[in-house]
Parts: C-alpha cells; sequence; structure tokens
C-alpha cells in the first residue's frame, strides 16, 4: 500500500510574525501539512517545545508533534516528525514554489532540532 500523498501546490509565509511551509495536499487543497515555527515566542518556551511544529493532520489528534527532519528530493519529500512520517509527492508543484519553499524551511531550521536535507 502507498501511503504517498500527493501536494497540489506549496505555499510560504515569511511576512508575519511566524514563519511557515505549507503543503496543500490533494484532492482538497484546505488538507494542509503545515511546518511552523513561532520564532517570537520561543523565548517563552520550554527547550523541548521551541523549533518547528507540525500540527496534525488527524483533527482528532491533538499532540504537540516536532518536525525531526526534512529530506527533499526533485519529485518527492520525506517529512518526519516526533510521532509520523509524511511521503509527499511534489512532482506537479512549481520549481519556483519548491525553491522558495526550500529556502523559508532552512532558515526556519537555523537553531532548531530539526535536520533539513535538499536535493
Amino acid at each position: 500500500m502507498d501511503n504517498t500523498l500527493r501536494v497540489q501546490f506549496i505555499s510560504v509565509d515569511d511576512h508575519g510574525p511566524d514563519l511557515s511551509v505549507n503543503f496543500a495536499l490533494w484532492p482538497q487543497a484546505y488538507d494542509t501539512l503545515m511546518l511552523l515555527r513561532s520564532p517570537h515566542l520561543e523565548h517563552m518556551l520550554a527547550p523541548e517545545d521551541r523549533g518547528i511544529s507540525v500540527p496534525p493532520l488527524d483533527s482528532d489528534d491533538q499532540a504537540a508533534d516536532r518536525l525531526q527532519s526534512v529530506i527533499w528530493g526533485d519529485k518527492l519529500v520525506l517529512v518526519e516528525t516526533s510521532r509520523h512520517w509524511y511521503r509527499l509527492d511534489v512532482s506537479e508543484v512549481e520549481r519556483e514554489d519548491m525553491e522558495a519553499a526550500k529556502a523559508l524551511l532552512l532558515e526556519m531550521a537555523v537553531n532548531s532540532d530539526a535536520r533539513i536535507e535538499t536535493a
């Protein structure tokens, strides 16, 4: 069984106090895997709560999840969190959107425990 999630598009938000990379999933783009960092709040958080958070895809799941690693290939992105693995097919995403997402993700990972590998 293939557990790959197809990504319709990627958006980034680097203009507010929070930074995010958002993978909009097929078939409805409102299903989104979000990688979120709030650097303006981190000084108030316990060390284990700092870094890049990953809200759950399942709305019934409320447990905290932190990004561990991202391995970004040309057509596939592997996302490992403290509780889940996601395999994302980005073959239909615009190259410019992928480059913007990779750049922001590398910026978000500075001073965090997350490991980011890009092709």
